[in-house]
Order: structure tokens, then C-alpha cells, then sequence
């Protein structure tokens, strides 16, 4: 058991529901300003389980949030978040979050600059817990918690990464545990929410007074959103689902009674933006024949042809990450302007 609710994994949608049901209305206003000057920013497939659908992404010409509009509705999430992250994806996951131990510590380390030894921290969006067991090495005396409504949350627990995990919205969690905790971090989470000016609001209601509150999301104003187009790795369509600038996310801690202890689009980055994007081309033009939603079958000879043209393509992948270590990395760090950015602020006020 974990240390709160375990709900279950959505029923699977039929197979003959139109997408149209995976969606909500189209929006006419900015889900951040209300504005509704908006523009058209991008219009993707999802390049990653190659599931049918497409999605677009609009712009506020006043705030410059950038959103999924339509958004996914409730059977969409469930549609798309299937086996991306845990069930048939699960395995990949582990590996990729397993292999981020640099990332993890970068992270905590950045904490540690401006709060020394938390009684209590609550990772949100905890996933397999990696993070928190990573972090541990920096802060040894601190009891940490997870959240997640994925299944991983569970496997974290019982691989002890974290002392508790929740499974079940973070609302909820809010209105039981406020002002429990010394730190809650949102690592990559935000974007993924329907409503992040929300989960902001529960996460200061989590916080005692003077806690700090980490967000870490994907920079919109990395050059990178333009020059690789939809194969930018960021873009994570359909699962990312708002694209908040820097200084609209300063600004609005501030209102909501935080001091701004730190804030960084330079550091908060993996360096993998050419080879991601040079692996999600090679999947687009050759998706994996063997994922179970794939209502057709390719000839018998897709599958050697795949694997020969990723073989093929290996020294070119190789070429990019080393592009993407020696050249481009620093270059973003240039520019002020990488691929994320991470805000740690302290909560001021009740």
C-alpha cells in the first residue's frame, strides 16, 4: 500500500469511438491572461507512440502562453497517457528516469543553495520516484514524498525511493496535507496539467510558511521551439499541454505571496535536442509496427527495412548527441535561453 489513495487505471476507450470524443471546444481566449488575441503557434501528430489524432497549439499575442487549443478532454488523456508511462511504455521509462542521476542531483543541489536540511518534501509528478531516491545523496535527513497518478508511484514506494506516495489528484492531497511540507517541486509537471495556475494554488496551500516550491518546466523561449519545428523534443505532443514563459510564471508566484529566490532558463537542461529530434523524424517516417493501437499492419517487409535504416542512421545519432553536448549546448547557454528553466521562490505569505 501507498501512503494514500491508489486509483485505478482508466477502462480503455473503444475502438471505434471518434477522436472528436478526445477533445474539448476549441478556446477563443489565453487559459493564462484571458486574452483573446491569439495566434496559431504549431500543428502536430504525436510523433512518439504514433497514436492517430492531430493537435494544434495556439499563442497568446499578449502573455505569450502557448497552449494545446483544443485540449484533450478526460477520455483523451486516458487515451494518449496509456502505456506512454507505465503498461507496454513502462520499461523505457524506468531506463530514461533511471540513467538522470546527473539531472536529479543538479536539481537538489540547486535547492540546497537556499534551504539546508527540509524536514518534509513532496515531489509532485513523482513518477518511479528516481528523483527523490537521487536526492537523498544530497539531503540524508529528509523524508520524501511522492505523487503521481500514474502506477509508478506505487513501484516507488515499495522500492522505498520515497516514504510515501499518493496516488490520486493533487486537490486532494491539498485539502488533507496543507501546510505540511518544507519543499514541493513540480520537475516537468506543470505542463502536463489542465489547469497549472490550479496546481500552483495547491502546492503553496501544501507549503508551510517559508517552504519553497521548485518548478521546473520546458522554455518557450528557447530558439530551439522555432529552428526544429515540431520535432522539437519539448513539444511532447499530446501530453504537454501548456507552455508557460518565465516571466509569466515570476509573475504570478509573486501574486500569489511568493519571493523569488531563484530563477534559471540557462542550466536546467539534457542535452539531447538534435539526436531527440533526429530520432522522432526516423520514428515519424518509421513508427514502430508492433504497438498494439496500430489498427493496420505493414507489409512483411517493414520491419527489416526499419531496422536497417536505424542502423544505418546510428553514426548520425551519435554525430548529433556530440553536436548536441559541444555545440548547441552551449550556444543556448549563450543566448540565456535553453530548452528549461527552473524558478525556486519561498513562500512569504499565508
Amino acid at each position: 500500500m501507498t501512503g494514500s489513495s491508489t486509483n485505478k487505471a482508466h477502462d480503455k476507450p473503444s475502438a471505434a469511438m471518434p477522436l472528436s470524443t478526445f477533445f474539448l471546444p476549441r478556446r477563443n481566449d489565453c487559459p493564462w491572461c484571458a486574452s483573446v488575441a491569439l495566434a496559431d503557434r504549431l500543428q502536430t501528430a504525436d510523433l512518439f507512440q504514433r497514436k492517430d489524432g492531430c493537435f494544434m497549439l495556439s499563442c497568446c499575442k499578449v502573455c505569450g502562453h502557448v497552449f494545446q487549443n483544443p485540449q484533450l478532454s478526460g477520455q483523451g488523456l486516458s487515451h494518449y497517457y496509456r502505456d506512454f508511462y507505465d503498461g507496454n511504455g513502462a520499461d523505457r521509462m524506468r531506463k530514461i528516469f533511471a540513467r538522470n542521476g546527473k539531472i536529479y542531483r543538479h536539481r537538489a543541489r540547486a535547492v540546497a543553495s537556499i534551504q539546508a536540511g527540509p524536514a518534509l518534501w513532496l515531489d509532485v509528478g513523482a513518477g518511479y520516484g528516481h528523483f527523490c531516491e537521487t536526492a537523498r545523496e544530497v539531503f540524508s535527513d529528509t523524508e520524501f514524498h511522492g505523487t503521481d497518478m500514474s502506477s509508478g508511484i506505487d513501484e516507488a514506494f515499495e522500492a522505498g525511493r520515497v516514504q510515501r506516495g499518493f496516488r490520486e489528484p493533487l486537490s486532494d492531497l491539498s485539502q488533507r496535507a496543507t501546510g505540511s511540507y518544507d519543499v514541493v517541486s513540480m520537475f516537468h509537471y506543470l505542463e502536463h496539467t489542465t489547469d497549472p495556475k490550479d496546481d500552483l494554488r495547491q502546492a503553496a496551500n501544501l507549503l508551510k510558511r517559508d517552504g519553497i516550491l521548485v518548478v521546473e518546466v520546458p522554455n518557450i523561449r528557447c530558439p530551439l521551439s522555432r529552428w526544429l519545428g515540431r520535432y522539437w523534443v519539448a513539444w511532447l505532443q499530446p501530453q504537454h499541454l501548456h507552455f508557460i514563459p518565465a516571466d509569466n510564471m515570476v509573475k504570478e508566484l509573486s501574486l500569489m505571496g511568493f519571493q523569488i529566490e531563484h530563477c534559471d532558463s540557462c542550466s536546467p537542461h539534457d542535452p539531447v535536442n538534435l539526436s531527440a529530434a533526429l530520432l522522432l523524424w526516423l520514428n515519424h517516417r518509421l513508427p514502430n509496427d508492433g504497438a498494439p493501437w496500430r489498427q493496420t499492419r505493414p507489409s512483411l517487409l517493414f520491419r527489416p527495412v526499419r531496422q536497417i535504416t536505424f542502423l544505418v542512421a546510428a553514426p548520425l545519432l551519435v554525430l548529433a548527441r556530440c553536436l548536441d553536448i559541444w555545440v548547441v549546448e552551449p550556444l543556448l547557454k549563450a543566448t540565456g535561453q535553453n530548452i528549461a528553466y527552473r524558478v525556486i521562490a519561498r513562500k512569504v505569505s499565508r
